[in-house]
């Protein structure tokens, strides 16, 4: 990534507050890279990357890690022909041309190699926006009654009277000024409706997100109660984006075997299934589940002593 796209990715993100940054972070987590050969080392982050560009792989004529882009140039299988490719180095970045599996192996984030930096940009917009009416709901509702006067000697007289009531001092009125107080309001209690509605509104968006990405978020604004069939309702449908995500990183790691060097990719137990036996290895995510899911060893039970001190028979 250069600096310059580096930058903007920043301001972008300060025009959305956090939150295309935070989707990009939950990207980041849904699966781990780990090398099995401690000679062969794994770039940092690499789903960061396949997040934001779509394709990652590795340049086997240079022995470096890219950052690939399809040409959209097939051949006779129509499988892709080339990438264009790009060093991780920001000082000595480079851009060229390798041809797919004979010069470069290549993940892709989807089979179109397609990055989710539109839909972050998308939800975080539409999220920014709304916080942006919300707080304003919240601004006018903490309004109350504008006190009218009659000129501008009877306003401050009006204010000095308040600061001395903040103040906690004796407060003395002349009739006068009692007589001539008004007020308007400035608040229509109606409004403050609107505050949950955009709540709701917000929380929509939370879970369209969500959907989007594969985790299932369907029950969230639900308020009456939810049988377990609204629950499991859309378990397929939701995981099927990080299923073809996986798909596409397994396939990268079988060609990466092939071509001699053993890496695996895990899957963050959060966003899958519960793991099977074959998935469940020292030091990996699943592991750390499974192990903690292990039900505690019953204690032994005593034998029971009679009267005497002496065990039954």
């Amino acid at each position: 990534m250069t600096r310059k796209e580096l930058q903007e990715l920043v301001e972008k993100a300060k025009r959305t507050m956090p939150y295309e940054l935070k989707s990009l972070e939950r990207d980041a987590i849904l699966f781990k890279w780990k090398s099995l050969d401690p000679e062969f080392k794994i770039p940092h982050e690499p789903e960061i990357y396949l997040s934001m560009r779509g394709g990652f792989g590795f340049d086997k004529v240079h022995k470096k890690w890219v950052i690939a882009t399809p040409t959209w140039k097939f051949d006779d299988l129509g499988d892709f022909l080339t990438f264009m490719c790009k060093t991780l180095s920001t000082t000595d970045m480079q851009e060229y041309e390798l041809k797919n599996h004979d010069e470069v192996i290549v993940c892709g984030n989807t089979p179109l190699y397609r990055s989710f930096e539109a839909e972050r940009e998308y939800f975080s917009t539409l999220k920014t926006e709304t916080d942006i009416s919300i707080r304003a709901q919240l601004i006018l509702s903490r309004l109350s009654k504008a006190i009218v006067a009659e000129n501008d000697n009877k306003a401050k007289e009006i204010n000095k009277a308040f600061e001395d009531i903040k103040e906690g001092k004796l407060l003395v009125l002349t009739t006068s000024l009692l007589e001539s107080i008004e007020t308007l309001d400035l608040t229509d209690s109606s409004d403050i409706e609107k505050m949950q509605y955009l709540s709701s509104f917000y929380q929509t968006l939370e879970k369209r997100e969500a959907n989007n990405a594969g985790i299932d978020l369907e029950a969230i604004d639900k308020r009456a109660q939810i049988s377990t069939t609204e629950i499991k309702q859309y378990d397929d449908v939701t995981t099927i984006q990080y299923l073809i995500m996986y798909e596409m990183r397994e396939r990268f790691v079988e060609e990466m075997k092939e071509n001699g060097y053993n890496i695996e990719i895990i899957r963050n137990p959060i966003f899958f299934d519960e793991p099977t036996k074959e998935d469940i290895e020292e030091g990996t995510f699943e592991a750390a589940e499974a192990e903690a899911e292990e039900p505690e060893a019953a204690p032994e039970e005593k034998e029971e002593e009679n009267d005497n001190g002496g065990n039954e028979n």
